[in-house]
Order: C-alpha cells, then structure tokens, then sequence
C-alpha cells in the first residue's frame, strides 16, 4: 500500500514538473534579447592569454552598459509578469 502512494506521489511530482517545465519553455521561446556586442579585449596572465569579450559590462558609469541593463531588466520584467505562478 505505501509503495502504491509513493509511486503515485512520484507520477503526480513528474506530470507537474513537466507541465511547468513546459509552460516555463513556451516563455521563454518568445524572449528577443538585446544584442551585446563584444569587445577586442585579451588579458595575458603571465604569458596565457585569456579572451574577455564581455568587460565593457563591467564599467558601471558607462551609458551603453546602463542601457543594456535596462533592456535585461525589462526582458525579466516581463517574463516574471507573465508567469502563472505569481499570478
């Protein structure tokens, strides 16, 4: 009998769990993110160079990085807005 009721508490966990998954997917599907673009930077730790494409974000008082912020931050606006989960 009990292992009846975890096998049926188990069918019950993974049927929701992909029915989230799957909404969460369908979401996510519809997100355009911003371009970011990337940078010629190349650091050399003692004779290993390393490519950092990104560090331009790293510069907060840079407008271009305040603006690409804005657009993450709206994009996650919106898709927290619309999950029924926090309906």
């Amino acid at each position: 009998m009990q292992a009846a009721l975890s096998s049926l508490a188990l069918k019950l966990f993974v049927a929701s769990s992909l029915v989230a998954s799957m909404a969460s997917h369908a979401l996510a599907q519809s997100i355009k993110y911003p371009k970011t673009r990337k940078a010629e930077i190349v650091e050399d730790f003692h004779g290993t160079h390393v490519a950092d494409p990104y560090r331009w974000l790293e510069n907060v008082d840079d407008p271009e990085v305040a603006q690409w912020v804005d657009a993450q931050n709206e994009i996650t606006r919106d898709y927290v807005d619309r999950l029924d989960s926090r309906q």
